[in-house]
């Protein structure tokens, strides 16, 4: 049975006026459709509002990893004692009570004996506070709802029994919530090791099973150890068995999201702004879910959230008129839901823009950024967006969307505006590699494109450039591997000028002294070095060596740190083997002259002696360590 959310309330409703039913009900639903969400936030309150219901104490809680009937006696205990003390202490304070009750004890007989200790729990109330037994259960008014049935950890059928004991024999009125399909899935993992264990007894006669044969087969496969498994412990016959005395009704609850999006907006959207936003747009954001068929209730709170988080640094963004930037808003909105669904969709911590092929939604990567890695530059943020606000007109952008474009002819005019802009260094190194995955895009598709005219036009633009830092690199790699290029031909002779133009190390690297900051530089930047798989062949060994010359002994101590960094890994081959001809020039400069590395200011140091001796050891070991890869 799958019905509405007004209908679902219609069933509950009347299931709790009517007398004669002694059995629960269940609303089943897979995980993420809002059934937690509805029942709490919608159903609850709808039930204790309507004065004709008899059985207006309803209690709410969650079976989620109760292990035993026991522990469920108590917890159920616990939410009639909160109860309690919300109405006699008021809501604030009966809840403070009842939380503390419960980090002193499951145990309710404990908790009762630390509740006499004032001082313990900081409560200033006497035994005469204390419930008696009636004050806490009228048992012929009471509505149980026990959600998350599928992630307790008592075994179904006996859980079953006990609810039978409630609704039968107690006249309690039970709803039940879960994602049935999962209910003998998640037991079938309980206790697997002593499962196992029996599944491999060689007493026990497994040949009624289709897949297994204790005389002709010495090994067991995964299948044959599943079904074996299966058939000791399967408690769907009997789950069956008891549901069908125990529940009187099941629900199947597949709800249309537009009926809870209001709801969750109110709810999970703090800032009334973007609450009035996201509730504007609302046609907008399930029409994204729709195209990706996801109805999934906690990735549209994640985008929410996530959203919020951004909200304040957009809407701070001063640029006139307004409406660009309104419409640069609408995109981040767009943008926020869509990458939330592919995240939560794939249960992943990496994504490439390859994946996402709503390419007018993702283009924002600060976006991408702090959805992932929770990552957040507000300088950058408001740059990016001003750039595009006033780039809105360049060709790039013009073919980003190149499926709104009215004629093939009108893709060739922006192709050869983007060429013209490309002359006139227009776009940043950074974004090179979207610019060619568009014109690899438009080329796939059957457009006549010499890519290799506009990586020319890239070319000059990295060639006129005075130095390249690191920062232009990381942002061009991280574009690369965004659109999925980083192998592509293009992608890397754009990287090799950029690799002949990069300033590796900063100038003071040879004109300050070697300090803790050289150290500090270094740990930061590692992970670029990595990358290159190279470090010494990078820089300008004899540069080194004159500042070697005129160092003390703390700068060459600091220089030996710098090279442990990278060349200390027991795997340094695999990365670093290009700087073999490096180390050795280094070696062989520092032994061919020996003495006079050990000076300083003129004369014989000998702590500096000592350190230059130990860099020519660790060069040694270094170039020992390398050279193993090439045997």
């Amino acid at each position: 049975m799958n019905i509405n959310n007004d209908k679902l309330i219609n069933i509950v409703t009347d299931y709790l006026l009517e007398d004669r039913y002694t059995q629960a009900i269940l609303i089943d639903g897979k995980w993420g459709t809002g059934k937690t969400f509805f029942v709490k936030e919608k159903l609850i309150p709808t039930l204790k509002n309507d004065s004709s219901l008899k059985y207006t104490n309803i209690y709410y809680l969650s079976l989620y990893d109760i292990k035993d009937l026991n522990e469920l006696t108590n917890k159920i205990y616990l939410t009639l004692f909160e109860n309690f003390f919300k109405n006699k202490f008021g809501e604030k304070r009966g809840k403070n009570i009842t939380n503390k009750l419960n980090l002193f004890s499951k145990a309710i007989n404990i908790g009762l004996n630390a509740l006499n200790n004032s001082n313990i729990l900081g409560f200033n109330i006497t035994k005469d506070d204390l419930p008696k037994f009636e004050d806490l259960i009228d048992l012929k008014n009471i509505s149980l709802f026990l959600d998350d049935v599928e992630r307790c950890k008592i075994d179904i059928n006996e859980l079953l029994s006990f609810i039978n004991i409630l609704t039968e024999q107690n006249n309690i009125k039970v709803i039940l919530i879960a994602n049935e399909e999962e209910i003998n899935h998640i037991q079938y993992y309980n206790n697997l090791p002593e499962k196992y264990m029996l599944a491999l007894n060689k007493k026990i006669n497994f040949d009624k099973l289709s897949t297994d044969d204790n005389t002709k087969k010495e090994k067991l496969d995964k299948e044959q150890l599943t079904e074996r498994i299966h058939y000791l412990f399967s408690a769907k016959d009997l789950y069956a068995k008891t549901k069908e005395k125990t529940i009187m009704l099941t629900i199947n609850y597949n709800p249309n999201f537009e009926d809870l999006y209001d709801t969750i907006v109110e709810k999970y959207c703090r800032n009334e702004q973007l609450q009035k936003r996201l509730l504007k747009y609302k046609s907008t954001i399930l029409d994204i879910f729709k195209q990706k068929n996801h109805t999934n209730i906690r990735t549209l709170i994640f985008g929410i959230i996530s959203l919020e988080k951004l909200y304040p640094i957009l809407t701070s963004i001063s640029y006139t008129p307004r409406k660009y930037l309104n419409k640069e808003i609408y995109n981040c909105l767009k943008s926020t839901f869509t990458l939330a669904i592919k995240i939560k969709s794939k249960h992943i911590n990496n994504l490439n823009y390859d994946n996402i092929t709503d390419s007018q939604y993702i283009d924002n990567s600060f976006i991408f950024e702090f959805m992932l890695y929770h990552h957040l530059d507000e300088n950058k943020i408001k740059e990016n967006l001003i750039y595009k606000i006033k780039h809105k007109n360049l060709a790039f952008n013009k073919l980003q969307y190149y499926s709104y474009l009215k004629s093939d002819e009108e893709v060739y005019f922006y192709l050869k505006q983007l060429y013209n802009e490309l002359t006139s260094s227009i776009y940043p190194i950074k974004e090179y590699p979207s610019i060619i995955s568009r014109l690899l895009k438009l080329k796939s598709i059957g457009f006549t494109i010499d890519l290799k005219i506009y990586q020319n036009c890239m070319i000059d633009k990295i060639d006129s450039e005075e130095n390249i830092s690191f920062d232009i690199l990381e942002n061009f790699n991280k574009n690369a591997r965004i659109y999925n290029i980083t192998s592509n031909t293009y992608i890397k002779n754009l990287k090799k000028s950029i690799l002949n133009k990069l300033t590796y190390l900063p100038q003071a690297f040879f004109l300050n002294k070697w300090d803790n900051d050289i150290i500090t530089y270094f740990k930061e930047h590692q992970h670029i070095f990595y990358l290159f798989k190279e470090f010494l062949s990078l820089i300008n060994i004899d540069m080194i060596i004159k500042k070697l010359i005129k160092a003390d002994k703390n700068e060459v101590s600091n220089f030996s740190t710098v090279l442990y960094i990278f060349y200390h890994i027991d795997n340094a081959n695999e990365y670093f083997t290009n700087d073999l001809d490096s180390i050795n020039y280094l070696l062989n400069k520092l032994r061919k002259n020996t003495s006079r590395f050990y000076m300083f200011n003129n004369s014989l140091s000998l702590l500096k002696k000592q350190e230059i001796d130990y860099l020519i050891n660790n060069l040694e070991s270094y170039k020992n360590k390398l050279s193993s890869s090439k045997n």
